[in-house]
């Protein structure tokens, strides 16, 4: 009828759920369109896809024929439920009361109780979740965390896992940080678990790293996503995605894990829009910015390292259409500025907050956690000296230098949000651009074959003293890198995919791989028969790394 639903659901919703009951009644198409009359008539329309009736009914009858033969759904009581407005419980101070579950534990105002003999209660709590948000995994559609306000304590927002509700010191743990008390018995914990699910009032799939991400959502999503790659931005602040998804009514959080806001903390979505700062007095400092850095160092020591950066925006695109995205190397002698200049592009990345990176000084577990917290935000190691390092903390370095190469997952011991067992095997896929910086370049052939080599020299003291002038300039206000990052960041976004990237990219490789790797007459010595079709193949298409490596920097440059 229309009637009684939740407001605000998505009609995309109620159609794929309402089909699911049509073939679960075995009905056929016309049959459950006159049954749905109500519904098609009378649904207030949350956007201009279902904002009529003919268009509601266009989408029963085609969300009809797509559930119809598709086994990966399947009926559920509890997906019908969740669309319809429940009718709850009051107590004698007004506040809402849960149905008895399991072991008799009730919602009470502001604690749980549990029934002991005689039939009376006990309070096991001094805390209830409120505003229960159900966070999803995007492949295999399993709950991963739930979101909730811990009221009667602070009233934070808190992040649990499934695993915080086997037992009673489980969940005490998790809540003790907040001033929380729990003195239920293990199945009360269990209890508490299913009321909230019974209150739960959104569900979303779950995003862990930080910034440009590349989706392909295989759980139940819109036809309009099944099978599709989708990029999309985020960060503490939120998840920011293309138009058709978001018509489409997929819904997205992110959620850092250990830290709920992520380990690399990006700010880059608070800062100005590129319109908004090109129209202000500070549009002349864009100009007056990127002019600076373009004289402190020479042309290809600039030009490598931002195109590199610039690129990064780009690094989930390039791990899907190519497995690989270069390592940024950058060597040169003490006191040649390598390290200032790496860090202050960094806040093409970052608003207000200082760019992340570290040294061997700390454990490669700290630097593989980084990594592994960020899609395109680059991950910096300093001081990267082999010759003083230990050996076996060396190889762990360059394990992780090699792995991020390919964007592979590497195991390693550890809790996570879905396991608290830290003696437990964990994958962890390495997925942030990575670059290095030392006074000498890398001697392990397989890093420096997956690195982009920026040589950074000492100069004259009159062209350093010139470059160092330059150089103040543009450091001095690193806004425009911000606003010039997030525009790059929403642009991708928006407007780039696979096929786009490829079409691009690969002009630029081919174009560099005639241009390194023929020698002017090799056509010549093919059409006379000299060599074969087979060796000229060989010498365009080997496709050696190193020219792989600069042409991303290239795309990057051409891309700004």
């Amino acid at each position: 009828k229309g009637e009684g639903v939740v407001p605000d659901s998505g009609f995309n919703k109620i159609a794929l759920q309402l089909c699911l009951y049509a073939r679960e009644a075995g009905w056929n198409v016309d049959t459950f369109i006159e049954k749905a009359e109500g519904i098609i008539n009378n649904h207030d329309s949350d956007g201009s896809r279902y904002n009529t009736p003919n268009k509601r009914e266009y989408e029963l009858r085609r969300m009809f024929d797509y559930v119809d033969d598709n086994p990966a759904y399947e009926y559920s009581l509890g997906g019908l439920k969740a669309l319809l407005v429940q009718k709850q419980e009051v107590s004698e101070e007004g506040e809402p009361v849960a149905a008895t579950l399991s072991s008799g534990v009730q919602h009470r105002g502001m604690y749980y109780t549990a029934m002991k003999a005689e039939d009376a209660e006990m309070q096991i709590s001094n805390f209830v979740f409120t505003d229960i948000g159900v966070l999803k995994d995007y492949e295999g559609g399993f709950m991963v965390a739930i979101v909730a306000t811990l009221k009667g304590l602070t009233h934070a927002q808190i992040t649990l896992s499934p695993t915080n509700f086997t037992s009673s010191s489980s969940l005490q743990n998790a809540i003790a940080a907040y001033g929380g008390s729990f003195t239920g018995t293990d199945a009360h914990a269990r209890g508490i678990y299913q009321i909230m699910l019974k209150e739960v009032a959104y569900s979303r799939f779950l995003l862990s790293t930080e910034g440009v991400n590349v989706l392909r959502i295989t759980a139940n999503v819109d036809p309009v996503l099944a099978g599709r790659n989708v990029v999309v931005w985020a960060d503490r602040d939120g998840v920011q995605m293309p138009d058709y998804a978001t018509e489409a009514g997929l819904e997205l959080t992110f959620q850092g894990f250990p830290d709920p806001n992520g380990v690399i903390k990006t700010d880059l979505a608070r800062s100005p829009t590129v319109k908004d700062y090109m129209m202000g007095p500070e549009k002349e400092r864009m100009a007056e910015c990127f002019r600076a850095l373009f004289a402190c160092h020479p042309p290809e020591t600039i030009g490598k390292i931002l195109g590199w950066m610039v690129a990064c925006h780009w690094k989930q695109l390039f791990q899907l259409c190519y497995d690989k995205f270069p390592l940024l190397h950058v060597y040169g002698p003490a006191g040649a500025g390598k390290s200032e200049l790496t860090m202050s592009l960094l806040h093409m990345f970052y608003n207000k907050e200082e760019p992340k990176s570290l040294t061997p000084s700390g454990t490669p577990f700290s630097f593989m956690t980084l990594v592994a917290g960020s899609a395109s935000i680059p991950i910096i190691l300093d001081e990267y000296k082999p010759h003083r390092m230990q050996k076996e903390k060396l190889e762990a370095y360059r394990a992780i230098l090699r792995d991020a190469y390919n964007n592979k997952t590497v195991s390693r011991g550890g809790g996570t949000r879905s396991r608290d067992n830290f003696n437990a095997l964990n994958v962890t896929p390495l997925s942030a651009p990575v670059g290095f910086i030392a006074e000498a370049v890398e001697t392990e052939t397989a890093i420096m074959e997956r690195s982009l080599l920026v040589a950074i020299r000492r100069q004259s003291p009159r062209a350093a003293s010139e470059g160092l002038r330059h150089f103040l300039s543009f450091s001095k206000d690193l806004t425009p890198l911000s606003v010039m990052g997030r525009h790059l960041a929403g642009w991708v976004v928006h407007q780039w995919d696979e096929t786009r990237l490829r079409a691009e990219f690969d002009a630029m490789h081919e174009w560099g791989l005639k241009r390194f790797m023929m020698q002017p007459d090799d056509e010549e010595k093919l059409r006379e028969g000299r060599i074969t079709k087979e060796q000229y193949a060989r010498k365009l298409h080997g496709r050696p790394r190193p020219i792989y490596n600069s042409t991303v920097a290239l795309f990057g440059i051409v891309q700004l």
